[in-house]
């Protein structure tokens, strides 16, 4: 379950995770804070990352779409969108 009231030092785990390629546990603990905070465009597009990472391309796709249509000014989500499609089509 996520801890709401140390919201923020679960959300900066997740991010030490993602950055020392620990995605399986990156994408259990982003999975835990989207039920936390299901409008953070960010959180989608960090578990998206998770989970590209992990070759998990048709879920990425899914978060890095959610990401975008809570927030579609971000020129990064619609890259890592586009290349995760670059790399569906090869396999």
């Amino acid at each position: 379950t996520f801890d709401h009231e140390n919201e923020e030092s679960t959300m900066n785990l997740a991010r030490i995770y993602l950055v020392t390629q620990r995605y399986s546990k990156a994408e259990e603990l982003y999975k835990k804070i989207i039920q936390a905070k299901p409008y953070d465009p960010g959180v989608y597009t960090n578990l998206g990352l998770a989970l590209y990472n992990q070759s998990k391309f048709e879920e990425a796709v899914s978060m890095y779409k959610q990401a975008l249509l809570i927030d579609s000014n971000s020129a990064f989500r619609y890259i890592n969108l586009g290349q995760t499609y670059f790399l569906m089509r090869d396999s």
